[in-house]
């Protein structure tokens, strides 16, 4: 799919702000997009005048970036840092690299002396996935440059970080800022941060899904094991049972400390790593009570409220962020953000393996919500939400694709283009949920509503 000859695509709803807040997503992202950089295809991922891109800044807002046209922006910028790599910086790709293609000056001196926060290495992976998934692009599977850094991430990086042996990356005060274990920068050489568990397990679990649609059974359950184990120690050993709480960070002796840690307890829920619904409430309430201290941390707990299905406060706060109004609104990060978080958020679309999927977030029964071209699987959709319960997809692209509609409740009975279908059972955003599968042809519309 030619990314440059497809319509930019409109968001409009029932709400007039959420349009609004769209199109200014849509015109401030642009204004970043760099087409013939030195570097190749790029944007700005850092902060405003850096003329740069860093790596937590690009995997968070290679969502809405995608969705905005720059699937081969993103697939350049990750494939840098991933290139970027060697066993001179400990297995660490650059932190940042400019639009000239060279690592930042600012965070960069040698190898002995750079600026590395160690759950970055694990977001990429997981952001190399989450690509795939949207794009069905197999370089991301296949190509040598991504595979070596998958390699080297879950096991040489590792290993090199590991230094108590129990299996995850750690810091030590003499890394000074070559190694800091967690993305709140803020916290004076904490040993690890929740983030980091929370980034670890998700770019285990997607490498589990790389391999097994590469065909290595034996090498995605096994990364799958250890997904499962570090998600088990997580709730075990950093659930604090007499708080009702999760800890944010561990001091250098390996305790806990008391504070909440922002990232370290927001990021978690973020890359899905709390278990049991007493725990992840909690750890929802901690995060809403506690907000954060700046706005690239907003950005990421409107994605959490939105996924966890807290729709009035994400869009609330998304919407103060993402004003021009805001001292702030400017940081690349928002706009690409808040475009990602209309889109996969409140219109809840979403790609899985070879399945789009759709969970409508509308509020009420008379809002609705209509959002189009978004490209997914090398073809492209629009999709409309009449409130909770009724959704038209049309594939406007030249491939057909399978459609999941998945509505809040459960309902013997859904109709799919005006025939009866029995939903299968599962569970979004905590909630008991129905689901309706369909094939949609080129060209063709798809409604699914209550039978």
């Amino acid at each position: 799919m030619d990314e440059d000859a497809m319509p930019a695509p409109v968001l409009e709803g029932s709400d007039p702000a959420w349009g609004a807040a769209f199109a200014w997503a849509r015109r401030q992202a642009e204004a970043y997009r760099f087409d013939d950089a030195p570097a190749g295809p790029c944007y700005e991922a850092a902060l405003p005048g850096r003329r740069a891109f860093c790596v937590r800044d690009v995997c968070h807002q290679s969502t809405g970036a995608h969705v905005l046209g720059m699937r081969a922006h993103t697939k350049n910028m990750l494939r840098r840092f991933a290139s970027s790599i060697s066993e001179g910086k400990d297995w660490c790709p650059y932190w940042e690299i400019t639009r000239d293609g060279g690592p930042a000056p600012v965070d960069y001196r040698s190898d002995d002396r750079f600026w590395y926060n160690l759950p970055g290495s694990f977001d990429l992976v997981d952001a190399c996935h989450r690509q795939y998934l949207w794009t069905g692009d197999g370089d991301y599977l296949e190509d040598p440059v991504f595979r070596e850094f998958y390699h080297r991430t879950l096991g040489d990086f590792i290993e090199r970080w590991d230094r108590d042996g129990d299996g995850i990356p750690d810091h030590r005060p003499a890394d000074g800022h070559r190694g800091i274990a967690t993305y709140n920068e803020q916290v004076p050489h904490p040993l690890a941060g929740g983030d980091l568990w929370g980034a670890m397990y998700a770019a285990l679990r997607a490498d589990a899904a790389m391999r097994a649609r590469r065909g290595d059974a034996a090498g995605s359950r096994a990364a799958l094991r250890r997904a499962v184990a570090l998600r088990r120690r997580y709730n075990a050993e950093w659930w604090d049972a007499s708080a009702g709480a999760f800890r944010g960070h561990r001091r250098q002796d390996g305790s806990f400390a008391p504070e909440y840690g922002y990232e370290g307890n927001f990021l978690p829920l973020y890359f899905g790593l709390p278990s049991g619904p007493h725990r992840v409430r909690a750890a929802l309430a901690a995060m809403s009570a506690h907000g954060a201290p700046n706005v690239e941390g907003l950005t990421y707990i409107v994605d959490v409220l939105l996924r966890h299905g807290r729709v009035s406060d994400g869009w609330a706060l998304l919407r103060t962020i993402a004003s021009p109004g805001h001292p702030r609104s400017e940081y690349p990060e928002v706009s690409f953000c808040a475009a990602g978080a209309l889109v996969e958020g409140l219109a809840g679309i979403r790609p899985g393996g070879d399945v789009l999927e759709t969970l409508s977030r509308l509020p009420a029964a008379g809002d609705w919500l209509r959002v189009g071209p978004v490209p997914v699987f090398g073809t492209r959709v629009s999709v409309t939400h009449a409130g909770p319960t009724a959704t038209c997809l049309v594939n406007e692209g030249p491939e057909p694709l399978v459609w999941r509609a998945v509505f809040r409740g459960e309902r013997p009975a859904w109709r799919v283009n005006g025939r009866t279908q029995a939903p299968v059972r599962v569970r979004r955003d905590g909630h008991r949920c129905s689901a309706v599968t369909s094939v949609v042809r080129p060209g063709e519309a798809c409604m699914a509503a209550p039978g």
